[in-house]
């Protein structure tokens, strides 16, 4: 396999075109996939907050929680 050296000034219109057409899908492949990793990232952070909140939302009584009444004033 040799390698061929590619100047500008060689490259027809049609080689140009399929360039900027694979730049761009490029392009846009990468920010679909900062855009997948952001509400993924999004998703888990509200997942997290879900259990938090069902854990303090639920009235079991706890062992742990006697004489610690006050800690849930600045929880809320």
């Amino acid at each position: 396999m040799t390698l061929r050296t590619i100047s500008i000034f060689s490259l027809t219109t049609t080689e140009i075109n399929l360039f900027r057409r694979q730049f761009i899908m490029v392009a846009l492949q990468t920010l679909l996939k900062d855009l997948e990793l952001f509400l993924s990232s999004g998703t888990v952070c509200l997942s997290l907050y879900a259990l938090v909140a069902g854990v303090f939302g639920m009235n079991i009584p706890y062992s742990w929680n006697d004489g610690h009444g006050y800690v849930y004033k600045w929880v809320i």
